[in-house]
């Protein structure tokens, strides 16, 4: 859910698939963006790279996203803004 709101593949499910098997489509888009992709034992980024890293670091690829992702939630909040503001200002 997190990818999907931060990213917006627009690959996510209204509803719980009834076969876990339905969710492989999905994996394939989202699990390469945490760092733990297709693998059944969790280890961490340092771990799997075989570097330390710090858990506490974010990618310059999720640096971007959050910054793109920001950019869209202001721009909603402040349309919205202008629609309440016409709304409420009508007498």
């Amino acid at each position: 859910g997190g990818i999907e709101r931060i990213l917006g593949l627009n690959k996510g499910y209204t509803e719980i698939p009834s076969h876990p098997w339905a969710f492989l489509k999905q994996m394939n888009a989202y699990c390469k963006f945490c760092g733990i992709f297709l693998n059944d034992v969790h280890k961490s980024r340092a771990e799997q790279l075989r570097k330390n890293i710090s858990p506490n670091s974010i990618s310059d690829t999720w640096k971007r996203a959050y910054k793109d992702w920001a950019k869209k939630m202001e721009t909603r909040i402040n349309k919205l803004n202008i629609d309440f503001l016409s709304i409420t200002n009508k007498e």
